[in-house]
């Protein structure tokens, strides 16, 4: 293996570090480094794309890329700190130039690391060292995460413009810099993934948002400083994700005919509704993690707008279930449900027993994937054993639940056995996806409950 062509081993490596179900994957490629040069040759590339993930190791020798006159000016840093051979030396790569991701909040950290402790005459031409190291002719990236002012006038760095002209992945927090995304509406046109948290929709972001030639996805914390006319901008681009949190005001002429992927927080079900109902049926995977109030119209929506919905995460009440019912014989294709057991303030706290009838009579024939999150109670052990017997001839189901119950678990186990359940999680969090050959790596903390590892998907 270690002699395969160059290219095939990057595509490898490449699919490798976006294979969530990998676990550490970071280190199996660290190890991989040591095969010989022409593995190191194409996985350091790799490994740097994002230094800012693992800043901790990486920060020294971003540093022992500077200068001898930079290194200099922060001599007392480097000598009374770890690793000071490291730093002094020159790297046998020029590591930084394979950086694909700018991130701020890492610089700053990174910045104030290395200056906090020598004299401001230094500081500047220190930081403005390490910015060059970033920002220059030969760089270019691909995603920027701007969480801070202090780089407003980063754009006058000789081969700025070069840098950002091609970005795929925009991460904006809380106003940070308008002056930047100004600059940005002039020169990078290909973001693909927009990303904004605790900001106002002011002008520089709309017009950078028009201004986008392929936009298909948007993440916003919350929709304030917008009206609906402007909401509207979003009709002219082929959005094919859309994650919004605490939206009150939609637009009943929004238009999302391409919309695949929805997850919505602290919504109005009213807007929820005018944003499923502004699609063409491509939605195949909705998240809702809260609602601002409760109205059942939602649940229409989705089955009657949703044919092709292979995922659903939902917070449910009693009121609720018989909708559900009506839903599970509409959406066909749906293979995953995440339930939230909740309750409206009126003692209408869900009813797990029913709830579990309706899923063993009901569920189409694609679904075997449950997450259960139980809130208030848990069901009735029996129900649970009912619902499980009546599993019984269907593929085997995939269960994760939230709640450590010793009697709950021993009865999951039973079914494990007779593999009915091919595997089963418990813990917390819940994981956000399953996986083919596994549950996806997370850093949660998750207590697993795998009786045979041939049980797991």
């Amino acid at each position: 293996m270690s002699n395969l062509n160059v290219d095939i081993l990057f595509l490898i490596f490449e699919e490798l570090q976006y294979d969530s179900s990998t676990r550490n994957i970071r280190n199996t490629l660290y190890s991989c480094l040591l095969v010989n040069k022409t593995w190191c040759s194409v996985i350091i590339p790799i490994l740097w794309k994002n230094p800012w993930s693992d800043n901790t190791s990486n920060k020294n020798v971003i540093i022992s890329h500077l200068s001898n006159e930079a290194k200099e000016n922060l001599s007392n840093q480097i000598k009374n700190g770890k690793n000071a051979s490291t730093i002094l030396q020159r790297p046998l790569y020029n590591y930084v130039s394979f950086c694909k991701y700018l991130d701020f909040y890492y610089l700053d950290k990174l910045l104030f690391h290395y200056t906090r402790n020598i004299e401001r005459s230094k500081k500047s031409f220190i930081a403005d060292e390490i910015l060059k190291l970033f920002i220059n002719k030969n760089s270019k990236f691909t995603h920027l995460k701007i969480t801070s002012c202090n780089y407003d006038e980063i754009f006058l760095i000789p081969g700025a413009e070069h840098c950002f002209s091609e970005l795929k992945v925009l991460i904006y927090y809380s106003d940070s810099d308008q002056k930047l995304l100004e600059w940005l509406t002039k020169i990078s046109k290909s973001i693909k993934n927009f990303e904004l948290h605790n900001c106002r929709w002011n002008s520089e972001i709309l017009n950078l948002i028009e201004v986008q030639n392929n936009l298909n996805s948007i993440v916003c914390d919350e929709l304030y400083g917008i009206d609906s006319y402007k909401l509207k901008i979003l009709t002219k681009h082929n959005l094919i994700s859309l994650h919004i949190k605490s939206c009150f005001y939609l637009s009943k002429h929004l238009s999302l005919p391409n919309l695949k992927f929805l997850t919505v927080e602290y919504i109005l079900t009213k807007n929820l509704v005018i944003i499923i109902e502004c699609t063409k049926g491509y939605l195949t995977e909705i998240s809702i993690d809260n609602f601002l109030d409760k109205n059942n119209r939602y649940m229409q929506s989705i089955y009657q707008n949703c044919p092709n919905l292979r995922y659903l995460k939902l917070p449910l009440i009693n009121d609720e279930v018989s909708e559900l019912e009506i839903l599970l014989t509409k959406c066909k294709c749906l293979v995953e449900l995440f339930i939230i057991g909740t309750h409206d303030g009126q003692n209408s706290l869900l009813g797990w027993d029913k709830l579990l009838n309706i899923l063993a009579k009901s569920s189409p024939t694609n679904l075997f994937k449950f997450k259960f999150y139980f809130t208030y109670e848990l069901p009735i052990l029996e129900s649970f054993k009912l619902f499980l017997d009546n599993w019984k001839g269907r593929y085997p189901m995939l269960l994760q639940t939230n709640i450590y119950d010793e009697d709950l678990l021993t009865l999951i186990k039973k079914y494990i056995d007779e593999g009915i359940v091919k595997s089963h999680m418990c813990g917390g969090d819940l994981i956000r996806n399953f996986h083919d050959n596994g549950y996806i790596d997370t850093d949660y903390t998750v207590i697993t409950h795998v009786i045979n590892k041939s049980y797991i998907v």
